[in-house]
């Protein structure tokens, strides 16, 4: 009985003493910091300036804004415009992209790029503006966001050539 209770007992009491001296020793342990992440999004994107070259040809300036509403600083980033010129015969395609530099947490950076059109007026269009967009083997962008933050990369909108500008575009989800 002796050594029944013996051969049970002391692996229970080593095991005991592992889990006393392993709970003393992450117990010591810092907590973990959690990682500030960046969260980029596309604040805004102005419609600035048309300037025609004929009937049928012209050059459109737009603005983008970014705004990093995150927690934490981002990397440079590059925002990619792609542009359906005909809504009732879509034709999608790149038309641009622009770097962005690093931004602080709650800081926002502004760049304009012109494209040059050739279309019978008045146009309807779409354009559709994503910050950080996916890399190729890589469902998501560059800059670590977290699952969240990749969830707020694209804006949209529909405008008419030639308009009266300026003309700009607020994305509501942005405070």
């Amino acid at each position: 009985m002796k050594r029944r209770f013996l051969a049970v007992s002391l692996p229970l009491f080593a095991g005991l003493a592992c889990v006393l001296l392993a709970s003393q020793v992450l117990g010591a342990l810092p907590p973990p910091t959690p990682v500030a992440l960046s969260d980029l999004v596309i604040k805004q994107v102005g419609y600035t300036k048309y300037t025609p070259h004929g009937d049928i040809a012209g050059d459109i300036e737009f603005a983008v804004r970014v705004k990093n509403i995150g927690k934490g600083t981002s990397p440079a980033c590059t925002v990619v415009l792609d542009c359906t010129w005909n809504i009732q015969d879509p034709k999608s395609g790149k038309i641009g992209s622009l770097q962005f530099p690093t931004l602080a947490p709650g800081a926002t950076a502004e760049r304009k790029v012109t494209l040059y059109t050739i279309a019978f007026l008045p146009l309807k269009a779409m354009l559709i503006a994503a910050v950080d967009p996916a890399v190729a083997g890589k469902p998501s962008g560059q800059v670590l966001e977290g699952s969240a933050g990749e969830l707020n990369n694209v804006f949209g909108f529909t405008f008419t050539i030639p308009s009266s500008t300026p003309i700009t575009w607020m994305n509501p989800a942005v405070p």
